[in-house]
């Protein structure tokens, strides 16, 4: 069962994987979502953190991921990482 906004836990570190799915499907960030379908808040976090101190180097790392997993989900455009950036600013401090 998946929780809206308003009912995951505040604190990203208590987001279970289904709170992380959640995320993931409420700001549409269909092509990380196999990347991000196994992780709880306290693993997105630290996605996130590593994000923020290579900001480039992530871009492309998450994009070869996405290609090495083969799926058929959409291909992570600069766009939809600098959302997903920007989405995880409001939880998290930088």
């Amino acid at each position: 069962v998946l929780r809206s906004a308003s009912t995951r836990p505040s604190s990203m570190e208590h987001w279970t994987k289904a709170d992380v799915q959640s995320f993931v499907q409420s700001h549409k960030f269909t092509s990380l979502s196999p990347l991000l379908s196994e992780m709880d808040g306290s693993l997105l976090r630290e996605l996130y953190f590593m994000c923020l101190s290579n900001r480039e180097s992530m871009f492309h790392t998450l994009k070869n991921e996405l290609m090495a997993l083969e799926t058929t989900a959409q291909p992570l455009t600069l766009l939809v990482y600098l959302r997903f950036l920007h989405e995880m600013s409001k939880y998290l401090p930088s």
